[in-house]
């Protein structure tokens, strides 16, 4: 194909993925990365370079995307000093905080709740406390004692409400309520399940 048929067909299809884009923001995006694959693959050479590599990997997994799935391209990548997202640290602290208070009830001592708690936290990367010399645990045990002083609203009272009244949440015995913390971070910190 020429390099002005290759032009014009790429501005053709990324008015296509425009107009879609509108509609349904992820096939439209998949379209504008198809479009630009297709445009790098007639460069002549460019394929023999593998510049077009790339693309069609972020177009395989836009397409993942729309079918539910994400992959580790799409995932942000953890980085030590990249701040939580207030909203989704709000929801992990209720996760945290209803899955002590469950412990709590099998009658497990707070600081050994507040340990387990702030051992799976860390696992997931959850920054806990400001100070080197705090404890993991006892930013878990804070933020148990402030859940009392904040809105009804925020999300982390939200998240520990909606938590105690689940049926299924409150007849969690230690290992599966620890296990339902797991996977609830898993989600929150690291992105949807595959």
């Amino acid at each position: 194909m020429s390099k002005g048929r290759a032009r014009a067909a790429f501005k053709k299809a990324l008015a296509r993925a425009a107009e879609k884009y509108q509609g349904d923001p992820q096939l439209g995006s998949g379209l504008a990365v198809w479009a630009t694959w297709e445009f790098v693959a007639a460069q002549t050479g460019w394929c023999a370079e593998g510049l077009d590599r790339p693309l069609a990997d972020l177009a395989k997994a836009l397409g993942d995307l729309r079918d539910g799935r994400t992959v580790a391209m799409l995932r942000a990548t953890p980085v030590a000093h990249r701040r939580m997202d207030s909203a989704v640290l709000r929801s992990v602290k209720g996760w945290a905080i209803a899955t002590v208070d469950q412990l709590r009830g099998q009658g497990v001592a707070l600081e050994s709740a507040c340990r387990a708690v702030a051992r799976t936290l860390e696992k997931h990367g959850v920054p806990l406390g400001t100070r080197a010399d705090t404890p993991a645990w006892r930013s878990v045990r804070r933020w148990r004692e402030r859940a009392t002083k904040i809105s009804a609203d925020d999300p982390q009272n939200a998240v520990r409400r909606a938590l105690a009244r689940a049926k299924g949440f409150s007849q969690l015995n230690q290992c599966d309520a620890l296990e339902q913390l797991d996977l609830a971070l898993r989600t929150l910190v690291e992105g949807p399940l595959d």
